[in-house]
C-alpha cells in the first residue's frame, strides 16, 4: 500500500487559543473548538488537531516543547 498523503496530524501545544488563531490567520478552516481541542481543515480536507501539551491522552513527545504527536 502506497501512502499518498497525511490525512490528519495532531500537535501538542502550550496555548490552544493562540495556536488556533495562528491557523485561522494562516487560512485553515475551523471545524470544532472545545476547551480540550481545536480542529482545523485544510483546503484539501486534511485535519490539523491542536491539543494541550499536558494532555495525558497524547503519546509521548519526540522533543521538548510544542511538537507533533
Amino acid at each position: 500500500m502506497t501512502i499518498m498523503r497525511v490525512e490528519e496530524v495532531t500537535y501538542g501545544v502550550t496555548d490552544i487559543a493562540q495556536c488556533s488563531q495562528f491557523l485561522a490567520d494562516f487560512g485553515l478552516f475551523p471545524v470544532e473548538t472545545t476547551c480540550d481541542e481545536s480542529i482545523f481543515r485544510t483546503a484539501t480536507n486534511q485535519l490539523v488537531r491542536l491539543r494541550s501539551i499536558e494532555d495525558p491522552a497524547l503519546p509521548p513527545a519526540v522533543a521538548d516543547g510544542p511538537c507533533i504527536r
